[in-house]
């Protein structure tokens, strides 16, 4: 699994864009499931991960890292 992530990562899609081809279908499978689940979130990414918020408050995150993602 490889990771490059810089500190301008200010979108999911160029968070997606800096892990592994398997990385990525994995997180992106994760992300269409919560936004099924959780239809009236929004995306942004803080603390360098992903970040689904609803009504202003963050609700779940998701990330990867060189040996494992959650």
């Amino acid at each position: 699994m490889s990771v490059k992530r810089s500190a301008q990562t200010e979108s999911v899609d160029d968070y997606l864009k800096t892990v592994s081809v398997d990385t990525r279908v994995a997180l992106e499978r994760l992300r269409k499931i919560i936004k099924v689940a959780a239809p009236e979130t929004t995306e942004v990414v803080s603390y360098k991960i992903p970040i689904f918020k609803y009504q202003g408050h963050p609700l779940v995150g998701f990330g990867a890292t060189e040996n494992h993602c959650s």
